[in-house]
């Protein structure tokens, strides 16, 4: 009778063990990507646009993992799931918006050097020196929009796209060639 009762017993607590353990699994990949995506949440703005790619990646390939040790049917599960997609997605949108920004103040920034070498001229020397003492506090004000759209692009250089690079590299030709000038 000890025997039946102690092997019922063992075999009451594999049962229980065996049923628990998965949903214990499954709980800790949960906390995991909640973990991950309430990280990426508060560090939003220091994400570039490239490792945003690759944090994406590691996001989809995490959900994957626990869609797959999970049953369409638990209600909790999904639940919490659909709570971490939710804040994942408001992420998600957030940076677009900071993408979208970032690469229109590129090309503000771009724009304001090119409209600055139209605006001079192939000789600047020349021009400064027949400039009028009005002329002089305009050029003076495009000279401190031209340092500062300078600045914003050498600091933001490695996140701005290959053609705006492109594009900032020629100007940087083109100061070199009038400072040899």
């Amino acid at each position: 009778m000890k025997f039946k009762t102690l092997t019922l017993l063992t075999g009451l607590i594999l049962v229980f063990f065996a049923c628990t353990q998965p949903t214990s699994k499954t709980d800790a990949k949960l906390d995991e990507l909640e973990s991950f995506t309430d990280s990426v949440a508060n560090n939003a703005e220091n994400i570039s646009e490239d490792a945003w790619n690759d944090i994406a990646e590691r996001y989809d390939d995490m959900k994957s993992d626990i869609e797959e040790m999970t049953d369409e049917s638990d209600a909790e599960i999904n639940s919490r799931l659909e709570s971490i997609d939710r804040k994942w997605n408001s992420t998600e949108e957030n940076m677009e918006a900071k993408a979208e920004e970032f690469d229109q103040m590129a090309e503000k920034n771009l724009e304001n050097l090119e409209d600055w070498f139209e605006n001079q001229g192939d000789n600047m020397e020349d021009m400064a020196e027949d400039a009028g003492d009005n002329m002089e506090d305009a050029g003076e004000d495009m000279e401190d929009s031209f340092e500062d759209s300078m600045d914003w692009l050498e600091d933001n250089y490695d996140d701005l796209e290959d053609d705006v690079k492109d594009r900032y590299d020629n100007i940087k030709e083109k100061i070199k060639e009038n400072n040899k000038g």
